[in-house]
């Protein structure tokens, strides 16, 4: 079944390409449209759970809406701005997220946990790190201004650093 929640998570999706469309020319409206895809995440979850609407296509949409608004913003970033950490650190949450959607995937496959993959609480705060840091690097590439662009990579690299860590924890299953 396709409810509201399942509609959201995949407006979000649909939405990544008008993102990039945007943002070299219309940097207001791209940094619009990431908060709206970003407020999506939460609200998606809210009517899933709020309004019983929880399903298996939902259970793996919404991860993967996730991933491809942060790495689709991360890997513009590093187009506009090739630095050779930011390269390193995004090859690095490529990797976890690639392995992650594995484990996740084959928790589904064999209908363990029902399907479900918990969620490290800290990883949450990795994904509002990491929508935050895309966001204000969406806002600097058009308004130069030292000090964002600073601060956006300090919560890039703060973000990078819970990846590495939520993905241990993960791997060694210390979360369930």
């Amino acid at each position: 079944m396709v409810g509201t929640a399942n509609i959201i998570t995949i407006a979000r999706i649909l939405l990544i390409p008008f993102w990039l469309l945007t943002i070299a020319t219309y940097p207001d409206i791209a940094l619009a449209l990431f908060v709206l895809m970003t407020l999506s995440d939460g609200i998606d979850g809210w009517v899933a759970r709020k309004y019983n609407q929880t399903t298996e296509l939902g259970s793996i949409l919404d991860p993967i809406a996730d991933k491809a608004c942060t790495h689709v913003g991360i890997l513009y970033y590093i187009f506009c701005y090739p630095k050779w950490w930011i390269v390193i650190a995004e090859l690095i949450l490529l990797y976890r997220d690639i392995q992650l959607s594995i484990v996740r995937y084959q928790k589904w496959t064999q209908r363990s946990c029902a399907g479900q993959f918990k969620v490290i609480k800290l990883s949450k705060v990795k994904s509002l790190l990491m929508f935050l840091a895309v966001a204000m690097l969406t806002w600097t590439i058009s308004h130069n201004q030292a000090s964002i662009h600073m601060m956006a990579q300090i919560l890039f690299m703060l973000s990078t650093a819970l990846a590495i860590s939520t993905y241990v924890q993960y791997i060694s299953n210390k979360h369930q």
